[in-house]
């Protein structure tokens, strides 16, 4: 079967389907497994390159199992962990307590047969779920099993079926930022233990935040300890609460004094275990033995590193001599491993005072408390274990206010994600108020109890708890009051409060639609002042063209009656109209004053409308259909379809007379640094005129205008296209665009700086260096001081002109590196380090083209 039949059959197989577009899906697939592949790959190449350019013997030895541990991963277990394969129903991290001892062996030499009922005979190794494991296993411990009393006494070093007792070790770095509360784990300790910074505020990880982990491949007891059967002085390992964190869209409860939630399917979890006294373990990486540190952070006496010790490890490996080195042992070793699943934040303040429920010590109760309850709430109405997911709260600042608060955390337990947590999204103020009303115990209870909370999960008997001071916070702070809609909203016939964000919500109903009814559409309504509009914006252009060209599914942009459009508005909205999308001027529809509408999708007789309070989000844009905290969304199947007449744009597009237009689609793909040669053979070919004053004239002024060169990715492909101009008389360049906008995260190389200061800074510097010259930047504040189109202008020294308009900048492409980390960029580094990492991605950098649609490159020669 060829790859076009193969193809056909995808497309019949799901044909009507919510993956009917099977390309998409396909595509999406790839490039998730491409992205694991680079950072595998990025990871193996630090990992030979410090290994390469490490002196001292030691840290070599640590690289080279670093690196062994690194190559020699199960892919499945590795695919699993990192969210690719799926993970429920599929159990991934399982691990086993070794409880062979001397008892056993001497009781099977000594008896050949026995008893079928004999506890010796039908025992199986105890195993669990590695975040249970962590903690009711770990190296300390003490487990009753057939009423027999063991003592975990080590970890196994075997992650392998068939591997060594011994195996390479692979540890990473757990961290927390001191300055916001934020928590991460970052892979390979010793490849990337240096200048740790937080993801989410960029400030520096001190050291003594930073943690070295080890994920067990199991444990094990002392094979010549004997057991007990006194289970009156049982010791526990003191629990952890996990580290969760994730990175995701903010959605304002119905009032948005409330609070907010924050929610995503890549969030982080991470189990651990810190020992005895939270100064972690000291392990021997030779046999496994393990002991909690002491209380003073000193080494424990059976594994000092001057002395032998009896090292354990099941029946391989256990000696009765004291013949295990103690040199081998690694202290300030903490246990724990990371899974990628769905996470829900939830962010609470009382709407009266203003005030966050903040960090103290009973607020931290009340955060618990309120999580296990939103917990149950959810699990009862999906009609599912209350332990398929998990609970917790983190402390967290404000950064605008300063103030230290709680943040109440939900989470899937399969790594993946289920769906469990977010299911809770759909009516969150139902949740919240279904959560007051679990902390209402029918008998009464002094704080928790199997009526209430304490019916299906022993954890929460050993949480710190306080159902009575929650219930207390909720009435005073007037929460469950004001989880109403505002006024405005409320006045909408059929307003839902949209909990799930608005992104979220389109793509839903889209997937919904019923395809074999006539009349299906969505509509964007532009609105506020026409000279804010960024219609040419990348983001706000390739969601429409996605809706229009890969959906399927047909776009429709609606004016307000009577706008004044500028000739640059209307160039733009025709280049969309020549793509399929319809333009066309309201004559009726009802819009409630105060709100705004953003989109309306048609399905027959049904259309459902998206609403928001804040002129922001509907505005085309950056922030277009973002949820920013602040924004309240509603939904309504009860408004009536705009009306409105279509536009004929085709005297719209501007035609610069006697230009060239040249489409483009794959045309340029390929290594950035060779930009310039596939271009010129592109205007060799397309522009023969413009072709002719490159190989016989010399540029000597060059001018880019731009409002979206915001980007370090977007600065490196203007110099591609700026480099077929390059000669010993350019003596001008000048660059217009507008400021970064300040208080977003960024973190990747397509991302904005994060000030204006910064974006100048290194376009002046970068440009510079390129061309040998001082390049003039003009950065401005405002959309409307800088025109629409993305136009080069060229001064030869003939004195001949020429200008290339560009009509989606180089917002058309996206960028690709051979390791998914090499798209990283620290963002916080000086201007020169920023243009040092800038000229390193540009050698290995590659552009593709963005969507399923051309771009057009106009030329114009005067």
């Amino acid at each position: 079967m060829t790859s076009c039949d193969r193809q056909g059959s995808q497309f019949c197989l799901v044909a009507c389907s919510i993956i009917r577009n099977i390309l998409r899906f396909s595509e999406g697939t790839r490039d998730a497994i491409q992205e694991i592949e680079s950072c595998w790959l990025e990871e193996l190449r630090k990992l030979n390159h410090k290994q390469l350019t490490a002196k001292d013997e030691p840290y070599k030895k640590a690289l080279e199992l670093e690196k062994k541990r690194h190559c020699d991963e199960y892919l499945l277990r590795d695919l699993a962990a990192r969210a690719f394969l799926p993970g429920y129903g599929f159990p991934t991290d399982v691990v086993t307590l070794n409880t062979y001892n001397i008892e056993d062996f001497k009781h099977k030499r000594e008896r050949k047969s026995s008893r079928e009922d004999s506890v010796f005979n039908n025992k199986e190794l105890p195993s669990r779920g590695l975040n249970i494991a962590i903690r009711e296993y770990a190296p300390g411990s003490q487990v009753v099993i057939d009423g027999r009393v063991y003592r975990s006494a080590g970890v196994s070093l075997q992650w392998h079926a068939s591997g060594q007792v011994n195996e390479a070790q692979k540890f990473d770095i757990a961290w927390r930022c001191s300055h916001c509360g934020a928590a991460g784990v970052k892979e390979n300790a010793y490849t990337n233990s240096a200048e740790l910074t937080c993801t989410h505020c960029a400030s520096h990880i001190p050291f003594s935040e930073q943690r070295k982990v080890l994920r067990p491949g199991g444990f094990v007891t002392d094979f010549y300890e004997s057991t007990s059967n006194d289970i009156s002085s049982q010791k526990f390992i003191r629990v952890e609460r996990p580290r969760i964190q994730v990175a995701g869209s903010n959605i304002a409860l119905p009032d948005p004094s409330c609070g907010f939630v924050r929610f995503g399917h890549g969030g982080s979890v991470f189990h651990h275990s810190s020992g005895e006294h939270e100064k972690g373990y000291a392990v021997c990486m030779i046999c496994g033995r393990a002991e909690s540190m002491l209380a003073s952070g000193d080494i424990p006496k059976t594994l000092l590193p001057d002395q032998s010790h009896r090292p354990v490890g099941g029946i391989t490996g256990s000696h009765k001599e004291h013949d295990c080195p103690g040199s081998s042992v690694q202290t300030s070793i903490f246990l724990g491993y990371q899974i990628h699943t769905d996470v829900l934040e939830v962010f609470l303040r009382s709407p009266l005072t203003g005030h966050w429920l903040g960090a103290s010590t009973k607020e931290q109760a009340i955060a618990m408390t309120l999580a296990v309850a939103m917990r149950d709430v959810i699990a009862d109405q999906l009609g599912i274990a209350t332990t398929e997911m998990g609970f917790g709260f983190r402390l967290d600042k404000d950064l605008e206010s300063g103030q230290a608060r709680s943040v109440i955390q939900l989470f899937d337990e399969v790594s993946g994600g289920a769906g469990f947590v977010l299911s809770g999204l759909e009516d969150l103020s139902s949740l919240l108020e279904k959560a007051r009303a679990k902390l209402e115990c029918p008998v009464s209870c002094e704080n928790v109890c199997s009526h209430c909370l304490a019916g299906q999960d022993s954890r929460v008997e050993r949480e710190e708890l306080d159902r009575r001071m929650t219930l207390k916070w909720i009435q005073q702070s007037g929460l469950i009051e004001h989880l109403k809609l505002p006024g405005d909203l409320s006045r909408v016939p059929g307003a839902r409060y949209c909990s799930v964000g608005p992104l979220r919500y389109l793509n839903a109903a889209i997937n919904k639609i019923d395809r074999s009814v006539g009349g299906n559409s969505i509509t964007v309504l532009l609105q506020g002042e026409a000279d804010d509009w960024e219609i040419d914006h990348p983001e706000f252009r390739e969601r429409l063209l996605t809706w229009q060209l890969a959906d399927k599914l047909p776009v429709r942009i609606a004016l307000p009656a009577g706008v004044a459009l500028s000739s640059e508005l209307k160039n733009s909205l025709s280049v969309l109209a020549h793509l399929g999308v319809t333009v066309l001027e309201v004559i009726r529809g009802v819009l409630p004053d105060g709100l705004f509408l953003a989109t309306q999708i048609t399905s027959g007789d049904i259309c459902k409308s998206l609403l928001c309070n804040d002129p922001a989000p509907v505005m085309p844009g950056a922030q277009w259909l973002e949820g920013n905290g602040s924004a309240v969304w509603v939904s309504t199947q009860q408004l009536p379809g705009l009306e409105g007449k279509a536009i004929d744009t085709s005297g719209w597009r501007r035609q610069e007379q006697d230009a060239r237009v040249i489409q483009v689609t794959t045309e340029l793909n390929g290594p950035v640094r060779d930009l310039g040669k596939r271009l010129q053979a592109l205007i060799g070919k397309q522009a023969p005129e413009v072709a002719e004053l490159l190989a016989n004239d010399r540029a000597v002024s060059l001018s880019y205008s731009d409002r979206y060169l915001k980007s370090p990715w977007s600065l490196m492909l203007l110099s591609g296209f700026l480099d077929i101009f390059k000669n010993p008389e350019l003596k001008n360049l000048s660059i217009q665009t507008l400021a970064a906008s300040p208080g977003q995260m960024s973190s990747l190389t397509s991302h904005d700086w994060l000030d204006a200061a910064d974006q100048e800074a290194v376009l002046s510097l970068w440009l510079g260096s390129q061309f040998s010259l001082e390049p003039k930047i003009d950065i401005k504040e405002h959309a409307r001081d800088l025109q629409h189109s993305r136009e080069i202008s060229v001064i030869w020294a003939s004195g001949k002109r020429c200008k290339i308009f560009l009509d989606q900048g180089m917002g058309y492409w996206r960028g690709r590196m051979p390791q998914r980390d090499q798209m990283g960029f620290d963002f916080y580094s000086d201007c020169k380090g920023q243009a040092m990492q800038m000229l390193a991605k540009y050698k290995d950098a590659s552009m593709v083209s963005g969507g399923e649609w051309p771009t057009c490159i106009s030329v114009l020669v005067g």
